[in-house]
């Protein structure tokens, strides 16, 4: 009798990185950022025991595991299949995602018993941000607790976001973000900055965005995510002229604001944005106004989406 496999499909949502409320580290820790998860291509990843390593993404994400197990004498290999992933470099943090999976997966299905701690470190993710380790465990909207020198950023906050709210994404498929040695340089530098932002953006944070989600208070909700989000372009405007990467998405979002649309930005280096709505009826009027305005550019896509409120899930067949 031919016993069968285990396959472990584990699924992942997309984030929104909505900004940092601190970068230099005049109080010991650097950073902090908040981030969103959305079900928006999510990451979808099928692992199963083999006799051979097998896999059809790059080797960077795999060599975690491999390394750990061959480090701790455990000779088990795996066949790997990445089913569907994120754009990379758009602004939905598709490495962090996928080299979680992974570990998670491998994790279950040899019973190591990994901590979140442990997988989190075996990922050598979180160098400057740590909601997308956070929201891997848990959705909604994660606020990590800064950064400490050699330490990946812990969760200090998360919490559910309201069910009936939406987030229309916005992509460019003519742009693509910042990513590698140059955004090191860019960070190296603008960790030089005053508190005086971080003060602000702490502000707003804490005194505005947290607890109009906590409130279900969505006008205030947008009016301070827009804030916190024209602040924060300000360590950006040196690479960024304006809040987004993608001209034809400014050019819709000036559209839109004329016409008292607020909760608008960018995720991370871009070019994907958002629009923050209250319903789906809310949604749909927004994207008849684009549509019914902008119906010429091909590169542009949009689509309603939901917030995800609890993280990845997988299953054994």
């Amino acid at each position: 009798m031919t016993i069968k496999k285990q396959i472990l499909t584990i699924k992942s949502p997309s984030r929104l990185h909505l900004g940092f409320y601190g970068m230099n580290n005049h109080h010991g820790y650097s950073y902090g950022s908040l981030g969103l998860a959305i079900n928006y291509q999510p990451t979808i990843i099928a692992v199963s025991k083999s006799t051979d390593w097998s896999y059809n993404l790059p080797k960077r994400f795999v060599s975690p595991m491999s390394d750990y197990l061959k480090k701790n004498s455990i000779f088990q290999k795996f066949k790997i299949n990445l089913i569907s992933k994120p754009g990379s470099h758009v602004g939905l943090g598709s490495g962090t995602q996928i080299t979680l999976s992974i570990i998670r997966a491998i994790d279950l299905l040899c019973k190591l018993g990994l901590s979140h701690e442990e997988i989190s470190k075996l990922s050598k993710r979180g160098k400057r941000s740590g909601t997308g380790i956070g929201l891997f465990y848990k959705g909604g909207l994660v606020v990590d607790a800064c950064k400490k020198e050699n330490h990946y950023p812990k969760m200090l906050l998360n919490l559910s976001f309201p069910k009936d709210w939406r987030v229309i994404v916005l992509n460019d498929s003519e742009v693509v973000g910042k990513s590698g040695k140059p955004e090191e340089i860019f960070f190296k530098d603008v960790k030089k900055i005053s508190d005086n932002m971080s003060y602000k953006l702490s502000s707003i944070l804490f005194r505005g965005v947290i607890p109009s989600i906590i409130y279900q208070d969505f006008d205030l909700f947008t009016k301070n995510i827009q804030d916190f989000q024209k602040t924060t372009h300000k360590y950006y405007s040196s690479n960024q002229k304006s809040l987004f990467a993608s001209e034809t998405i400014f050019k819709v979002i000036k559209y839109l604001s004329k016409n008292n649309v607020n909760g608008v930005g960018q995720s991370s280096w871009g070019p994907l944005s958002y629009i923050f709505t209250k319903s789906d009826d809310d949604a749909k009027k927004i994207i008849n106004m684009i549509e019914s305005k902008f119906n010429v550019y091909n590169n542009l896509s949009y689509e309603v989406v939901r917030v995800n409120n609890l993280g990845h899930n997988y299953k054994l067949t």
